[in-house]
Order: structure tokens, then sequence, then C-alpha cells
């Protein structure tokens, strides 16, 4: 439903501007001047505030994947980055219906691109200042959460890279991510489908980034809130890593929880030798907690790992997109 209203929102908006900018099409410029061959000017504010209310709608829609707290103090952000989308969208229609040369149109396209960017990248600064902690989320939502692991340098790393999980020119890149998504996020957007995704946090680090939400805990303590978590937890969803604590962490699960409980994934994009470096030295380093050994070649597309009730590895495959995280997950807890 959200996807659908943001679709009409921007159609509108969209529509809105074509008005605009067909009315403004006689305008002509020659060496005398600007000659106006009398356009309505109610049929161009009628234009100007369809793309207002259109943007309006669409923006709204984007709100829903967002966490509103007391007082908003990330409205600002919102007003910049719906700002920059509703110029944008002037942009792209003077592109379309206000310049006659083919070759000009370059021009408003570089435009409108980089005013999406700065308005989606102030968007997700907003959702990021007003997240809540593992906490609030686990508190609010009724659901069993899914503990979703990685290493710390998954997050410093990972997070800059983005996931080519659509098409940039398809409706679901723009109305649902947003623009380009990291791993986490992706990952999380399918899972958190299911149940509340929480992690813990890398102590020290005053903004989390987008996905799992987060709980800090000193150094000292999070082996015991690990624990502590997990053992409230329906999925342990584990980055694959051979860190060393990710490596205890996955001992901990496979000697606390049933083998359906844990699913393993591949970071995305994976770099280049991933296969022959770090998979390998995984596979190595679990063989003796494991009780069946991982293949030490993947097939292709390779997305996770789960278990079957004998500890037997399924690998899954296909496209790095949230709806195939989902497709895993829900089988693996509801069907086993």
């Amino acid at each position: 439903m959200k996807k659908f209203i943001g679709a009409v929102g921007i159609s509108i908006a969209f529509f809105g501007g074509g008005i605009v900018f067909q009315c403004l099409r006689g305008t002509e410029i020659d060496l005398d001047g600007i000659h106006w061959y009398g356009p309505e000017y109610g049929p161009i504010v009628f234009g100007i505030i369809l793309m207002f209310v259109g943007l309006l709608i669409a923006f709204f829609s984007f709100q829903s994947d967002t966490v509103k707290k007391e007082g908003n103090r990330t409205l600002g952000l919102r007003i910049v980055a719906f700002g920059s989308w509703f110029l944008a969208l002037l942009v792209i229609n003077w592109g379309l219906f206000g310049i006659r040369q083919f070759w000009l149109k370059i021009v408003p396209a570089l435009m409108a691109s980089g005013l999406i960017t700065y308005g989606s990248k102030k968007f997700a600064l907003a959702r990021r200042l007003d997240a809540q902690n593992a906490d609030e989320l686990i508190a609010q939502d009724s659901r069993l959460p899914i503990l979703f692991l990685r290493s710390f340098y998954f997050d410093s790393e990972y997070s800059k890279k983005n996931v080519p999980s659509s098409f940039f020119l398809s409706p679901d890149y723009w109305i649902d991510q947003h623009g380009p998504w990291s791993f986490e996020e992706l990952l999380c957007k399918g899972l958190e489908r299911i149940a509340p995704v929480v992690a813990l946090g890398k102590p020290g680090v005053e903004l989390p980034p987008l996905g799992a939400a987060r709980k800090y805990v000193a150094n000292h303590q999070w082996q015991s809130e690990f624990s502590r978590l997990a053992e409230k937890c329906q999925l342990v969803c584990a980055v694959i890593s051979s860190s060393p604590g990710i490596l205890w962490e996955i001992q901990w699960s496979v000697e606390k929880l049933g083998p359906q409980k844990i699913l393993l994934v591949f970071p995305q994009p994976l770099e280049s030798g991933w296969e022959e470096q770090t998979w390998l030295d995984f596979v190595d380093k679990t063989n003796n907690v494991l009780q069946k050994p991982l293949p030490k070649k993947l097939p292709k597309k390779a997305l996770a790992v789960s278990f079957e009730a004998d500890w037997g590895p399924r690998i899954h495959t296909g496209k790095p997109i949230y709806k195939n995280y989902r497709r895993i997950v829900e089988d693996l807890i509801y069907h086993g």
C-alpha cells in the first residue's frame, strides 16, 4: 500500500509539472528578447499546486519507513529533503517540456540528479537521527526479535558500499529505497517485515547506521549482553566473517540454539577474492564448531547459509534484493 500511495503521489506531481511547462512552452527567446504567447496563469498555478500536493503525498508515504519521536527534532532535515525533491521535479519537467533542443536536456538531467541525491542523503540522515534503539524497539514490538551479528569492520567498510538491488529507473528504487542502500539496510528491510531487527552497537559511535536498531554496552559487557539478547530472539543472523567476536558468537549460538535458529549471510557486494580468502578461512575455523562442515566451493550468487535439523548446510542463492532475504527467513522460521 505504501508503494502504491508513493507512486500515486509522484504521478500527480509529475502531471502537475507537465501542465506548468506545457503552459510555458509558448515562451520564445530570440534576439529581441522573450516573447510570451499568452500562457494562462490559472493552469500554471493549478499545476504547481498539483506538484506540491503530489510530492507531499509521496513524502508522507516515505515517512512510514521512519521512526517519529516526540518533538520530531529532524523535521528540518525532512523539509530540506522534500524541498530538494520538489526542485528536482521542477527541473525534470523543465528539461522534458521546456527545452526543445535534445542535447541541452542533459543540463536539467544532471541538476535533477544532484538534487535528488542531496535530498535522499538529508532524508537518510534524518532517519538515522530519529531511529529507535534496540530496547525501545523490543518494548514497542510484540514479535520476537532477530539478532543481527557482524564484525565492526563490517560497520566501517560495508556501510559505505551501495548494493545495486533495484534498477535506478524503477519506481521501487525511489519510492521504497529512497536511493541506493547499504547491505545492512537491504538485509534488514527484508527481515523487519517478519520481526524487529536488533544488534549490539560499536562503543563510541554516536550516530548508528541505518538498518538494525542498536544497543550500546561497554566492551567488557558485550558477551553477557549478547547472550541475553540471543536467548530472547527467534533467529540469529550473522554476516560471515573470521573475526574472533563473530566466531565466538556463532559458537555460542551453535551450542545454545537449535540449527534452525541460525542464518549466515554473505556480505554484499562481495569483494574480489572474498571466496578464496574469507570464506575458506571461515570454513576452516568453524569445522570444529559445526556438526557438519560447510562446503569449500560456493555456487554463483550465494546469498546465505541455513541449517537443516541435522545441521546439514543449505546454500541459498539469488539476486541480493530484500525480497529474497525475506523469503529465506520466512522459510526458515515458518517452515523449518
